[in-house]
């Protein structure tokens, strides 16, 4: 889907293509003015800010359950209605 707004995006390209090619950061609408140096900071704190390895492995049952728990309902309403 196209909408018609204007976004400032962040292309980081990595020196290692072996996992990714490049990292694309969203930056905020109406955020406070910064510098390119500054975004590329971030990016490079964000990209190697390790994910806590009980958050990694908890994210795929969360949403397996949350979509099992959403289909339930869907189901349960259709039934009853």
């Amino acid at each position: 889907m196209v909408k018609g707004t204007s976004r400032q995006v962040l292309l980081v390209r990595s020196p290692d293509e072996t996992l990714f090619e490049q990292a694309i950061f969203i930056i905020k609408e109406g955020s406070k003015p910064v510098t390119e140096e500054m975004l590329l900071q971030e990016a490079d704190r964000l990209l190697k800010k390790p994910m806590h390895p009980m958050k990694a492995r908890l994210y795929g049952p969360v949403w397996a359950a949350c979509g099992a728990a959403i289909m339930a309902a869907v189901w349960a309403v259709s039934v009853l209605a």
